[in-house]
C-alpha cells in the first residue's frame, strides 16, 4: 500500500513533488555545506590561529573529492534508487557539520572536510539533476530550471544567516544550529519523497501512462492505477 506522502492530490504529477522537494533540499545543502564556510572563516581563524591557507586548503580538498566522487555516484544512480544515497548523504552531512563544530586539530579539520566533500557528491546538484531527469523528458528543462532557480538563493540566505549565527552564538554553536537545520530540512524529504522514477507509479516521464503512445497527450495524474489510453 502506498503511503499518503507518495500519493499527491489528483491532477499533480509526482515528478513535480520530487522536483519541488529537491529545490528546497538543494538550497539548504548548498547553503550549509558550501556557502557557510565563507561566513565562518574569520571567526574560525581568530579562535584556532590557523592560517587562511590551512583553512581554505581543507575546503579545496572537499571540492576536489566531490568532483572525483561524482563518477561513482553517477554509476550508483544508474542502477539504484536515489532515496538511499541522498538520505544517507544528508545524515552524514549533518553529522559532519557537527564534527566540524568540534575540531581542535588541523588533521581532524581536514578529515572532516574530506568527508564533507564526499557527501557533497551525494547531495548536491549531480544526484538531484539525475533524479529529476528520470521523471521528465518534455518538461526536463523546466524541472532543472526550478531546482537551480530556487537553489540560487542559497548564498543569499545562508551567507548572512551563518554570519549572524556566528556573531550571536560563536562559530561552533552556529555550526550546531546549521547542522540541525540541515538535518531537519533535507533528511525527511529525501527519505520519504524520493523515488527512482515514474515507473514506480506505473507511469512514463512527464506523467504519461505506460501503455500510452509516444504521441499521446501526457496525463498529469500520479499515484493512480493505469487506464486505457485514448488514441487518435
Amino acid at each position: 500500500m502506498r503511503g499518503l506522502l507518495s500519493s499527491p492530490p489528483r491532477g499533480l504529477y509526482y515528478g513535480w513533488v520530487v522536483v519541488g522537494s529537491l529545490a528546497v533540499t538543494e538550497t539548504v545543502s548548498w547553503g550549509v555545506l558550501y556557502y557557510a564556510f565563507s561566513a565562518l572563516l574569520v571567526p574560525m581563524q581568530r579562535e584556532l590561529g590557523w592560517s587562511t591557507a590551512h583553512l581554505t586548503g581543507a575546503y579545496s580538498l572537499a571540492l576536489l573529492l566531490s568532483g572525483l566522487a561524482a563518477v561513482p555516484v553517477g554509476r550508483w544512480l544508474d542502477r539504484h534508487d536515489p532515496r538511499a544515497l541522498m538520505t544517507i548523504g544528508s545524515i552524514a552531512a549533518a553529522l559532519l557539520v557537527l564534527a566540524w563544530s568540534r575540531v581542535d586539530t588541523l588533521p581532524a579539520y581536514y578529515l572532516v572536510w574530506a568527508g564533507i566533500g564526499l557527501v557533497m557528491a551525494a547531495t548536491l546538484y549531480e544526484p538531484a539533476f539525475a533524479t529529476a531527469t528520470a521523471w521528465f523528458e518534455r518538461d526536463r528543462d523546466k524541472a532543472m530550471l526550478l531546482i537551480t532557480f530556487v537553489a540560487g538563493f542559497a548564498s543569499t540566505i545562508f551567507l548572512p544567516l551563518a554570519g549572524w549565527l556566528a556573531g550571536e552564538l560563536g562559530w561552533r554553536w552556529a555550526l550546531i544550529a546549521l547542522a540541525v537545520l540541515l538535518a531537519a530540512i533535507t533528511i525527511p524529504p529525501h527519505a520519504l519523497l524520493l523515488r527512482r522514477g515514474p515507473k514506480d507509479l506505473d507511469l512514463r516521464p512527464d506523467g504519461r501512462l505506460l501503455d500510452e503512445g509516444a504521441g499521446a497527450a501526457p496525463r498529469a495524474v500520479a499515484g493512480t492505477r493505469r487506464r486505457e489510453a485514448c488514441t487518435s
